[in-house]
């Protein structure tokens, strides 16, 4: 049987792809991922359309644009992502009504992405009904992901201590 005993693994140009810990751990510094989060900046309020996530949490890779609320691919590769949040009534925020349909889309350069449509339907609660999705993307570098509301809204507050929305992703490989 053979060893590789290494600590770091690099780039010809320095950079540090991989390190490895004296108990084993792996580290891949240059792993590429985001979080981000939709605030209102005023109050509860629903949005619909391509949403802007406008705070980040992480950006390692620097993908995510909160200007436009994409992801941008750096490399080609699998990416894996995933939005979670909770279906609003109106721009104003209030409850999703019961029969209420709240629809969620994550697009790929701009149209929607086949089996990457969300369709939930509130049956008898006047509520903010939560929803989570993920999906997994073979991404060519510069694609580009959204996140769509296209039925409802999308319930956004301006609470720093809660995220009431989360858009994140990463490469897998």
């Amino acid at each position: 049987m053979s060893n590789l005993l290494v600590q770091n693994i690099k780039h010809t140009n320095g950079t540090t792809a991989q390190t490895v810990d004296s108990n084993g751990r792996v580290k891949y510094p240059q792993q590429i991922c985001f979080s981000a989060t939709r605030m209102s900046g005023s109050g509860s309020v629903g949005v619909q359309g391509t949403i802007v996530f406008n705070t980040v949490y992480i950006n390692k890779g620097s993908g995510f644009d909160t200007s436009n609320g994409r992801f941008t691919a750096p490399i080609a590769g699998v990416y894996e992502f995933q939005f979670q949040g909770f279906g609003a009534g109106n721009t104003s925020g209030q409850y999703l009504g019961s029969e209420s349909t709240f629809t969620a889309k994550l697009q790929k350069n701009g149209a929607d992405y086949a089996g990457a449509i969300r369709a939930y339907t509130n049956v008898s609660a006047t509520n903010y009904s939560p929803f989570h999705m993920s999906q997994y993307l073979d991404l060519d570098a510069n694609d580009y992901v959204t996140i769509n509301i296209s039925a409802s809204y999308l319930y956004t507050a301006n609470d720093t201590n809660d995220a009431w929305n989360l858009f994140s992703g990463r490469l897998i490989g």
